[in-house]
């Protein structure tokens, strides 16, 4: 069964980590270090049914568990909303955690900053996001889409495209994304973005550059017709970090399980099945770009409030 979670794919449902031990002062909640939890957030299968997210997660989180010898001791992975998410790692009630980028900020000070684990391509040379226009619309700058409306493909690995676009129209100092663009919907499917741009029936759209080159290599027409009127920074969307307090051992176990996991006939075909070519780990430096782009829209965001004061 194939789920549209794409790259935030293997990272949401191998999430079964050790467990953490209490957090300090205010804060802190008795744990059982024999059990550990893994939480992923709902924002990151954004689009993909909740029970067939569980059931992947499940099943792909207990053959890892299987490969690290951690059988039997985990607690089953749950699926979260961002802000109970976000209560669950302040209270050290989860052990590691699939996220998207927006969600990193607030869960920071309760991070391990030694390790992230995500797609080899994407922790080693980003996302992008394409802004396309038809090569016959006549927008030539982004001055030139007041008014026009838009269509932004919606999911864990466009999460953030809004922020982009709007610090996009600041830099460019025509005001808001909402108060440049006549209207901006959102599309899951990236076809669904292209194809009413190549056709006419909206003036521009918002993709990643992979969905885009895939798209193009199936229709050359797309890139002969669609040009790209501007790039984002690249940015890392999604990707599993661990809480500060997890014990070393087992997450050592898991993370040599997660590595590793190319090297096996059926963990190649996990991977395959997740489009993801092998999982790498980092520290959260590579998430400096990232994170810059978020800072640079709190601070538009910020500007306007004051403003408006």
């Amino acid at each position: 069964m194939r789920f549209a979670i794409q790259s935030v794919a293997v990272l949401t449902v191998l999430c079964s980590l050790p467990g953490a031990s209490p957090l300090r002062g205010a804060e802190s909640i008795a744990r059982d270090h024999s059990r550990f939890r893994v939480a992923v957030s709902t924002s990151t299968v954004d689009g993909v049914n909740d029970n067939d997210a569980r059931a992947a997660i499940k099943m792909w989180g207990d053959t890892f568990m299987k490969m690290a010898g951690l059988e039997g001791i985990n607690d089953q992975t749950v699926l979260s909303g961002p802000d109970q998410l976000l209560q669950e790692v302040r209270g050290g009630l989860v052990d590691a955690f699939s996220i998207t980028a927006p969600e990193y900020p607030p869960m920071a000070p309760y991070v391990d900053h030694a390790l992230v684990i995500g797609d080899e391509v994407e922790m080693g040379q980003g996302d992008e996001y394409f802004l396309l226009v038809h090569q016959e619309s006549g927008i030539q700058s982004i001055a030139d889409l007041r008014g026009r409306n838009m269509i932004v493909q919606k999911g864990a690995k466009t999460c953030l495209a809004r922020i982009w676009l709007e610090t996009l129209a600041s830099g460019s100092g025509l005001g808001t994304a909402d108060e440049l663009l006549g209207r901006i919907t959102a599309e899951t499917k990236p076809a669904m973005v292209v194809l009413p741009v190549f056709f006419r029936r909206a003036d521009a759209g918002v993709v990643t550059q992979a969905e885009f080159a895939a798209m193009c290599e199936l229709n050359p027409q797309l890139g002969r017709k669609l040009r790209v009127l501007a790039v984002s920074p690249k940015v890392i969307h999604s990707f599993l970090v661990f809480h500060r307090d997890c014990p070393p051992l087992f997450k050592a176990r898991l993370k040599t399980a997660m590595l590793g996991i190319h090297e096996s006939a059926s963990g190649r075909q996990i991977l395959t099945l997740w489009q993801c070519r092998r999982l790498v780990a980092a520290d959260t430096s590579v998430l400096r770009g990232t994170l810059e782009l978020m800072a640079s829209y709190d601070r538009i965001r910020a500007r306007k409030t004051a403003a408006k004061k």
